[in-house]
């Protein structure tokens, strides 16, 4: 596993899942691959407190994968990279109302409600079907810096993935 490179693609989201634990859990992918993995990006979903890595999408030279981060176990699914035959992109924002408990309690005492504290965040689904056994492969990205989210994607996963022929990409 080049390290180095894998900690310059985590750069963005260091802040919410360490590169550490980002290596770790790819070190079984790698190990039962016998490639290296050449390239990440992550899979964040809306938690209960706001954007969280669910799963890192990985490649290798013939691979795509999935890592879960979870505590308690190592988890991954793979499948051919020139398997994509779909590619379907879907952009937006999500709006949280912050405060939304307070402002339900003043309104059932009669009170005057306080303006609503709002978070939006920007949010993609990118996904990929593949021509295998009905394999879907899902990456989403809830945040505020999804410019840079989605140019990972075109640089990693380039529209060229229908190419499969060609094997470029």
């Amino acid at each position: 596993m080049n390290t180095k490179s894998l900690n310059e693609q985590w750069v963005y989201y260091q802040n919410l899942v360490p590169a550490s634990r980002i290596n770790e859990a790819l070190r079984l992918p790698e190990g039962v691959l016998d490639e290296q993995i050449e390239t990440i990006l992550p899979n964040i979903v809306m938690g209960t407190d706001g954007p969280v890595v669910q799963s890192i999408i990985f490649f290798s030279k013939t691979y795509i994968g999935e890592a879960r981060l979870m505590d308690s176990e190592d988890y991954f699914d793979v499948g051919l990279r020139d398997s994509v035959a779909n590619y379907r992109l879907q952009i937006g924002r999500h709006e949280v109302v912050r405060n939304t408990a307070a402002i339900e309690a003043a309104k059932a005492k009669g009170e005057q409600p306080p303006e609503p504290e709002k978070i939006v965040y920007e949010k993609a689904v990118l996904t990929l079907q593949h021509t295998i056994f009905g394999l879907i492969s899902t990456i989403n990205y809830f945040g505020n810096n999804r410019d840079e989210w989605l140019k990972s994607v075109k640089t990693k996963i380039p529209i060229d993935v229908l190419k499969r022929s060609t094997g470029k990409w």
